[in-house]
């Protein structure tokens, strides 16, 4: 498992939200491993809300939370942000990255596969030449 955004921030949380009304908002989302709650006095928020940090077991949990931002918790509306792990983002990005570049290579291989067989079943290509490059191409 990745442990690449699976958190997101919850913020406009209601004071009588409690950590099993968060549970139980998160629950279809995936399993929720541990919620912490950020009073968010000083950061400009509605008085008397709070801010809370949801991590889930994956990161598929996190993207399905954020389908639910907008939608009523206890009794105000709640925005859901992801949120980058700072101590994996480079290292997670730096991994995304041959998995990409292994799937151009696929979809490369398949495309010259595709052309070597209109090749054979062009009559054009069956000349003396088309074998000769094809050998010195295998070569």
């Amino acid at each position: 498992h990745s442990a690449a955004m699976s958190s997101v921030w919850v913020q406009n949380v209601s004071p009588q939200a409690t950590e099993a009304a968060l549970r139980d908002f998160f629950g279809f989302c995936g399993e929720v491993e541990r919620i912490e709650f950020v009073q968010s006095s000083e950061s400009g928020n509605v008085e008397g809300s709070a801010e809370a940090l949801v991590h889930f077991s994956d990161a598929d949990g996190a993207s399905t939370a954020q389908l639910l931002s907008d939608s009523l918790l206890v009794d105000r509306p709640v925005t859901i942000t992801p949120i980058e792990p700072s101590s994996t983002s480079a290292s997670s990005a730096k991994a995304a990255t041959p998995q990409a570049e292994g799937r151009k290579e696929e979809a490369k291989e398949k495309k010259d596969k595709e052309a070597q067989r209109q090749q054979s079943t062009d009559p054009a290509a069956e000349g003396s030449e088309a074998g000769a490059a094809a050998g010195a191409a295998a070569e």
